[in-house]
């Protein structure tokens, strides 16, 4: 055997000996860190990394089963539509807005009605004119408050939301002009849409809509 053989050799054990010694530091180590975290733990189950991240889960609506909606929209406060009953013009309104009501919000009552005549002296209105549609928006709510012809058409189609919004290009025209041209419809309505002897009943399933019938 050369010297340098045995010098080599020497070398190589050593070599072994301090990579031994060092992998069972590192091992003393990590076994030492996971037992000082999990001791963390068991003293405060709900450590910073926790409570952070519980924070976010509970912002975002995060649980268990997956990321929950946001629920439901509030509905809109109703919108009570007071018709001439016996109008043509009158009931195709009615029947128009019953087709396009997707959220429900849309109730009606004849002018005719004991409850329109009711509602139309309290705010003022005159309970014999029949040539008007009179809206009451957000109906039983602090906020209700009395529309009356154009504007009270153009707020109600409005409601529908959608393509139907449109409608409200409407405004522009000055408030005098749109006034006069509903008026002019409305002293003819009977001739040219028809008038009916009584106030039709609606459908079955639409009978909770109209407050008079209730």
């Amino acid at each position: 055997m050369f010297c340098w053989d045995s010098a080599s050799e020497l070398e190589l054990r050593s070599m072994k000996q301090f990579a031994g010694s060092w992998t069972a530091r590192e091992r003393d180590t990590g076994s030492n860190l996971a037992l000082a975290r999990a001791a963390r733990l068991w003293r405060d189950p709900q450590g910073p990394g926790i409570r952070h991240m519980r924070a976010r889960a509970s912002r975002r609506g995060i649980t268990m089963t997956g990321e929950q909606s946001a629920g439901p929209m509030p509905s809109p406060g109703q919108t009570l539509v007071l018709y001439d009953g016996v109008c043509g013009l009158c009931n195709r309104l009615v029947s128009f807005l019953l087709r396009h009501d997707r959220r429900d919000q849309f109730r009606f009552a004849p002018l005719q009605s004991e409850l329109a005549q009711t509602l139309l002296l309290r705010y003022h209105l005159d309970p014999n004119d029949f040539d008007t549609v009179v809206v009451l928006a957000d109906f039983r709510q602090p906020a209700e408050r009395a529309l009356i012809r154009s504007q009270a058409a153009l707020w109600a189609i409005g409601r529908l939301g959608g393509i139907w919004k449109l409608f409200a290009i409407a405004e522009v025209i000055p408030l005098p002009l749109r006034e006069a041209l509903y008026k002019f419809i409305a002293r003819r309505r009977y001739q040219v849409f028809g008038k009916f002897n009584e106030c039709p009943l609606p459908k079955a399933e639409d009978r909770h809509k109209f407050l008079s019938l209730s």
